[in-house]
């Protein structure tokens, strides 16, 4: 009893003892934690310098990617390292926001320049479909820290629009259709208003654009047309919104050249012409500002090569072929010092095909015809043999040999079948 304890010396040592030794053992007990704490926090704020360091670096190399060649060396260089080091401190249990983030855009970033039909990539479709899925699982641990909710869901939709396109390119519809519609269903109910609407708007109309391929595959051409007309119209928003801005003039460029296509395709001449005239009138603005950008000139090389098409079907030869050759021209120039660009060397072997078949049409004679048939069907093998898995690059040699057929050319067609997959 307290009494007890009280009137013996003993007890009442042994109970001070006790009480000290408790009392050390808190003191111990709380200044490891707040040491650990502390060590903690400190790894923390280092982590998340370092996440900003490698943004940064990975913002440079977009930056010379969009302006000079890059070979796969290069790519690798700029992305393994940093890549491990981020997922060794992952495995590890770091879970910050920063981290993730990084990681997930790094992962992301390195799958587009691999196989991303968007961007000038080299062609790695298996590699970058590899890289896209990783790119999601960290999402998915991201989404266990995010704070921000509808930031996470525009972040994670993102990945799987860009998931999505690459599987386009290896001709793998369904999970493409999946993918995007997996993006979408991140992207339901947000509201029109607010610091994050642009965002998740011009994120939605992007996924929009995509799943619209799955349906220009699929001869599918209304609904392509529903899907490619919202898209469209989320670009003119996002123009408003970003105040002109070059990047939102390029993006609205862009998607009204994947309609005109699609319009020309429907037999509407009319209308692909006018988004075409668009379309071009903006990239002519942005090439005034910005000529160094490979990108931006790419786009005006490929809507060169469209528009010799369209021509071509409305019998107007000779526009047909000025316009071609100035798209050949202009491929060539930019493949001169990056051939190893998987998307340019497609766009380049389809375009010396339709020229071919506008100089037949214009009265050529058939050697010339045969040889721009026959540079078109070696660059589409260079590009086949890079990425076999391929299915867009297998489609384009179907179309080159009927090219050939169209421009006279009928003994590379028997020579240059292309082998099954």
């Amino acid at each position: 009893t307290a009494l007890a304890i009280t009137l013996d010396p003993e007890r009442r040592r042994y109970r001070r003892l006790s009480t000290a030794a408790l009392l050390a053992v808190t003191i111990l007990l709380a200044s490891g934690v707040t040491s650990f704490w502390m060590a903690r926090r400190h790894e923390r704020q280092l982590v998340t310098r370092e996440m900003g360091t490698i943004s940064e670096q990975m913002a440079v190399w977009v930056r010379l990617a969009d302006s000079a060649p890059f070979p796969q060396a290069a790519l690798e260089q700029a992305f393994q390292g940093p890549l491990a080091h981020m997922q060794r401190l992952v495995a590890e249990g770091h879970r910050e926001q920063e981290l993730l983030m990084t990681l997930s855009n790094s992962l992301a970033l390195y799958g587009t320049y691999l196989g991303h039909p968007g961007r000038r990539s080299i062609g790695q479709s298996e590699k970058g479909i590899a890289a896209l899925r990783q790119s999601l699982e960290v999402a998915q641990i991201l989404g266990e820290v995010a704070l921000d909710r509808w930031w996470w869901r525009g972040f994670t939709a993102e990945k799987y629009d860009m998931l999505a396109s690459i599987l386009i390119e290896a001709g793998e519809y369904n999970q493409a259709a999946d993918a995007a519609r997996q993006g979408l269903s991140l992207l339901e109910n947000f509201k029109a208003t607010g610091a994050g609407y642009r965002n998740l708007a011009s994120i939605q109309g992007g996924v929009y654009m995509t799943l619209s391929r799955v349906h220009f595959h699929r001869r599918e051409f209304e609904e392509c047309l529903r899907l490619r007309d919202l898209g469209v119209a989320s670009r003119r928003e996002m123009l408003v919104l970003d105040k002109n801005a070059r990047p939102a003039r390029y993006d609205l460029a862009g998607v009204l050249a994947t309609r005109g296509y699609l319009l020309r395709d429907m037999g509407r001449l009319a209308d692909a012409h006018r988004d075409y005239a668009e379309s071009e009138a903006l990239i002519d603005t942005i090439l005034r500002e910005e000529a160094w950008n490979l990108q931006y000139r790419w786009l005006h090389a490929r809507n060169s090569m469209e528009l010799g098409k369209l021509y071509l079907l409305g019998n107007q030869n000779p526009k047909a072929v000025v316009r071609l050759t100035d798209g050949v021209n202009l491929m060539r120039a930019m493949l001169k010092d990056s051939p190893h660009e998987i998307s340019s060397l497609r766009s380049y072997a389809l375009c010396l095909s339709w020229l071919a078949v506008a100089k037949s049409h214009k009265g050529s004679n058939r050697a010339e015809a045969g040889a721009l048939i026959a540079e078109a069907l070696q660059v589409n093998q260079t590009a086949l043999d890079r990425d076999p898995r391929s299915a867009k690059t297998r489609d384009e040699r179907e179309v080159i040999l009927q090219n050939a057929r169209d421009a006279g050319v009928v003994r590379l067609v028997q020579t240059s079948q292309i082998p099954p997959r």
